[in-house]
């Protein structure tokens, strides 16, 4: 029995042992929980600590990173930063300010404006910041410490000045207004606005200044008042053109090749393409005018029924017009003008036939093919026949007209389209031939000359020159130097040296009745 007692004291004594170990085992593991723990804590306490040394460093002193106007305070004081931003305020400091008429922008130094940086203002707003509430997280104090602390400086604006600096620039800003300008569409006067110009608001645009000086963003938008732009009145010029419009111009012309008349009357349809309105030096319109330009461009209308190329000269037709028009309209005579001509050489011509088929003296010819060999012509080779022109000088005279037969050796003499004459004549022999064509009356002298045959030729009409120096002409019987008339009893056959010939009493009436311009027809 002492043995089981034993026993059992010793499981007992076993039991007792293994509480113990388990509750030191725990006892162990909570510190090693809360040391870390009150590590950290501690750290957290040191750190807190030192952010407020370095918080109550900064007290009464401007937190790191922060500049004004690019001007580093830092670590200052208040009377410190004062005194660094006092270049600030000196001639030639930085700073501008941005303007915009809403199309351009440009940039002005402040100081011109009359306006200057607040220095306590600046230095007020640099001290705030990190001192501004007291109750900031501290976590907040690093960043404040660490961020880049940009101020700009409050400004102070002189009124007076900035209001006279915007004054002084507005001659450059404004614009002056452009006239509206008058135009003739048709046959009406119309105005084309202009366009209006502009003048600084000044008060508005010094209150822009001073709201941006306050801190509205930039930039400092100008305002400007409508220049309206002056309007001319049509009135007079439309009352012109009213006038001019009801203006005619008959237009006659005679072709004295064809013997044919012409005619057209221009009334308003046509003329109003012929006005515009003359400028003077600023652009404005002062009177109404004639464009001969338009003017030469109706003419050529009018010919274009002509196949043949015939049409008026430009510049004579158009000033002939013009000058009527503007003298109150009425009825002008133009005269025709004619093309110059090709001609292909054809098998057995010659120049002297190919002149003579085309009624133009050989001079004529060869002076408008001065490159062509005209003794030497071959087929297929094309050569200029000169215009008609050159054989109608003078204006022709529609109502007479000389006719002349070759082949009847007869001259019948036209007015107003009746035969106030006929009469027997002389033309030149085969050797000397009177050219076939349609010339006019060039030249008269009462007694001409001819040094050639030394032979006198009374009451001498010219109709064409038949060489340089050379006109072949109408003139009585003429007297030779023994006083003797030549070709008496010749009239009706070709007996002369080119000339046309009549007998004395027809010679002296031709003569008196046929004025320069009269048209001589001389038919093969």
């Amino acid at each position: 029995m002492g043995l089981g007692e034993h026993v059992t004291t010793t499981m007992d004594a076993h039991r007792e042992e293994r509480p113990r170990q388990v509750r030191d085992r725990a006892r162990y593991s909570a510190w090693a929980y809360l040391t870390p723990l009150l590590g950290i804590l501690l750290g957290l306490a040191l750190l807190y600590g030192l952010m407020r040394v370095v918080q109550a460093h900064y007290e009464g002193r401007i937190f790191p990173g922060v500049s004004v106007q690019g001007v580093s305070l830092g670590g200052m004081t208040p009377d410190e930063a004062r005194h660094a931003l006092q270049g600030l305020l000196e001639p030639g400091s930085p700073g501008t300010v941005a303007f915009t008429d809403g199309q351009e922008e440009w940039v002005a130094p402040w100081r011109e404006l009359g306006v200057t940086p607040d220095i306590e203002g600046a230095v007020a707003a640099a001290y705030a910041i990190g001192h501004a509430d007291t109750e900031v997280h501290p976590r907040d104090w690093v960043r404040t410490w660490l961020a880049d602390h940009q101020v700009q400086a409050p400004l102070v604006v002189n009124a007076v000045v900035a209001r006279e600096a915007l004054a002084a620039t507005a001659e450059a800003l404004n614009r002056a207004p452009t006239a509206g300008r008058l135009e003739l569409r048709g046959d009406e006067v119309t105005v084309v606005p202009g366009t209006p110009g502009r003048a600084l608001d000044v008060d508005t645009s010094l209150d822009a200044l001073l709201a941006v000086a306050q801190g509205a963003p930039e930039p400092v938008w100008l305002t400007f008042r409508e220049v309206p732009a002056p309007e001319p009145d049509p009135a007079p010029l439309q009352a012109e053109v009213d006038s001019l419009l009801e203006r005619t111009v008959t237009v006659s012309t005679y072709d004295p090749v064809s013997d044919q008349r012409y005619e057209w009357e221009l009334g308003r349809a046509a003329i109003v393409h012929w006005l515009q309105l003359e400028l003077d030096e600023d652009g404005a319109a002062r009177r109404v005018a004639v464009d001969d330009e338009a003017v030469k461009a109706t003419l050529a209308t009018l010919a274009e029924d002509w196949t043949d190329g015939r049409g008026f000269q430009p510049d004579e037709a158009a000033t002939i017009v013009r000058e009527a028009f503007e003298g109150g309209g009425g009825r002008v005579t133009l005269r025709i003008a004619y093309p110059e001509r090709r001609y292909t050489v054809q098998a057995g011509d010659t120049a002297l036939v190919v002149a003579a088929r085309h009624g133009m003296p050989f001079w004529h010819l060869a002076e408008a093919n001065p490159d062509v060999d005209l003794n030497a012509l071959t087929v297929g080779q094309e050569l200029i026949i000169p215009s008609q022109d050159v054989l109608l000088p003078h204006p022709p005279v529609p109502y007479k007209r000389i006719v002349i037969s070759l082949a009847e050796q007869r001259m019948r003499v036209y007015e107003n389209g009746a035969v106030i004459h006929d009469w027997l004549v002389a033309t030149g022999r085969d050797g000397s031939p009177t050219l076939p064509g349609v010339f006019q009356v060039l030249s008269k002298e009462e007694n001409a000359y001819a040094s050639l045959w030394d032979l006198e030729m009374p009451h001498f009409i010219g109709i064409y020159v038949s060489g340089p120096g050379f006109t072949n002409g109408i003139h009585a019987l003429p007297i030779l130097s023994s006083g003797q008339r030549l070709w008496e009893g010749a009239l009706g056959t070709r007996a002369s040296y080119g000339c046309v010939i009549l007998g004395i009493r027809e010679a002296e009436e031709l003569y008196n009745w046929a004025e320069l311009g009269v048209t001589v027809e001389v038919r093969p």
